[in-house]
């Protein structure tokens, strides 16, 4: 494959002939494909890198498994640009060991991957592979679509490292990954993920399980999401660990997050600065919108602490946290500083820090909006002065506002719903309050409303969105969408809302 990568049969123009001839010695032109129309290849066997006996022709390279390892298909400019489709079938022990080799390109199965590439259909079991930038189980730079793919085992670099794909750089979701999970350790120093180190392109309905560390934006799923990256119905499920900016789905995003959660551990480095840490997102940047997402994970830092985001300067949308949130300053249940919009949202995990600290954000600001949204954990100052802690939000500067949203003056032990600032729809209310309504009545009279502007008019009483299920009368609400498309919306499609608390 190395010395045929467009798949068509015969040598790359590209490619030293002699290094062709000496792989098949006996090459005849267009072997293994006799009508001349291939462009690509198929796994017909499971494969094992230490086991002589589950090669179908040839010898086994015994550095495969010592050394450096394999070396990846596809390097620098000679990207691998064909379809290869596993069948199925398992590859198992792959091992790659490049990391003191310095910058030595993409590292994994396969190094570069150009946009006319296609992997399929193939698991890999045990792979130990390790880099320095753009290192990933099944590919380091990844360019085209990539689908029903597993990876488990360990994977390691300094930068741009994932289970399945260090740096997927398909601008305007060339670069597509579907249906595709890693239950992996995965480990390095910026730009961090589970599944992907930096993405560029659409992930769909994949996920990833594990445990994933680094220094510096480090997601369960993704490290870096830039404004091209769409995440849709995709989850995280282990343990993220880091210095800053930190996820439990994405560490830093910029493009959209849709229906996807986390229900992961995400925890800061004891006596380190644990900044921009978030239960979903460690960062979310101006033009960034999380819709239909939440979060179960407990999230442990120091500065600007959040339960489903870090700092959110765009959009989150019909989103929840439910995890425990614990920090010391600029803390939130559903995120730690908010100069975006949080539309049809809430948070129920209890809330501990020492300045700005509140049930649904820590700080509020820049022209920030709150829209229809609640908080019902409890909300702790463990320093015990009172410094902007409040039931919603801990500080809210003059430019913040906030609609129509509220929290549990029970649950929360928190009768001022802000520490600091004013917000007149800022509104405290009783447990039976929040739970009794089993529709748009009572408190939430006004909660269905036109959030998506669908209908463009900009009129919140047209176009409404129905997006809450109040369930009965000793529950809280929750949220639901139509993910499987038949048209009609639940919240049991969107995670186990009812799990905790009757939220």
């Amino acid at each position: 494959m190395r010395h045929d990568l467009d798949g068509a049969g015969n040598a790359g123009v590209e490619l030293n002939l002699g290094a062709y001839r000496s792989a098949f010695p006996r090459a005849m032109f267009g072997m293994g494909c006799p009508n001349g129309m291939c462009d690509g290849y198929e796994l017909m066997r499971d494969l094992d890198f230490r086991d002589r006996d589950s090669y179908a022709s040839g010898t086994v390279n015994s550095k495969w498994t010592e050394g450096v390892g394999w070396l990846p298909i596809g390097i620098a400019e000679k990207r691998f640009r064909a379809e290869f489709n596993g069948n199925g079938y398992v590859i198992s022990n792959l091992y790659i060991s490049r990391e003191g080799l310095g910058d030595t390109g993409s590292t994994g199965l396969f190094g570069e991957t150009s946009f006319l590439s296609e992997i399929s259909n193939v698991r890999l079991l045990d792979v130990n592979v390790s880099g320095h930038a753009s290192v990933g189980g099944l590919v380091g730079s990844s360019r085209g679509p990539v689908s029903a793919i597993y990876v488990g085992g360990r994977v390691s670099g300094s930068s741009e490292v994932g289970g399945l794909i260090g740096n997927s750089l398909g601008e305007e979701n060339l670069g597509e990954i579907v249906n595709s999970s890693a239950n992996v350790s995965v480990s390095g120093v910026e730009n961090i993920g589970g599944l992907v180190g930096i993405n560029n392109g659409r992930v769909a309905n994949s996920y990833a399980t594990g445990n994933v560390s680094g220094q510096e934006i480090v997601g369960g799923l993704i490290g870096y999401s830039d404004r091209y990256g769409i995440i849709v119905g995709s989850y995280f499920n282990g343990i993220v660990t880091g210095t800053e900016e930190l996820g439990g789905l994405v560490g830093w995003n910029d493009g959209e997050i849709i229906g996807s959660y986390s229900a992961g551990t995400v925890s800061g480095r004891p006596g380190e600065q644990d900044q921009d840490m978030g239960g979903l997102v460690g960062l979310n940047h101006s033009g960034a919108s999380i819709t239909g997402s939440f979060s179960i994970a407990q999230v442990m830092g120091n500065y600007e602490v959040g339960g489903l985001v870090g700092i959110n300067h765009g959009s989150i949308t019909y989103s929840y946290a439910k995890g425990d949130v614990i920090g010391s300053n600029v803390v939130g249940g559903l995120a730690a500083w908010n100069t975006g919009t949080i539309l049809a949202s809430y948070a129920t995990g209890d809330v501990s820090g020492e300045r700005a600290v509140g049930g649904l954000c820590g700080g509020n600001s820049d022209g920030a909006v709150i829209v229809t949204s609640y908080a019902v954990g409890k909300v702790t100052d463990s320093r015990r002065d009172g410094h902007r802690i409040g039931g919603l939000v801990g500080y809210n500067e003059q430019e913040g506002r906030i609609i129509d949203s509220y929290w549990d003056t029970q649950s929360a032990r928190q009768q001022r719903g802000l520490g600091r600032g004013i917000a007149s729809g800022a509104r405290g209310a009783t447990t039976a309050q929040m739970q009794r309504p089993t529709g748009y009545t009572g408190i939430y009279r006004v909660w269905n409303v036109d959030i998506d502007n669908a209908d463009e008019d900009f009129d919140p009483s047209t176009g409404r969105d129905d997006v809450w299920h109040f369930g009965n009368s000793r529950q809280y609400p929750a949220l639901k969408v139509d993910f499987d498309g038949d048209g009609v919306a639940s919240w049991q499609e969107f995670g186990h809302q009812r799990g905790n608390r009757g939220g």
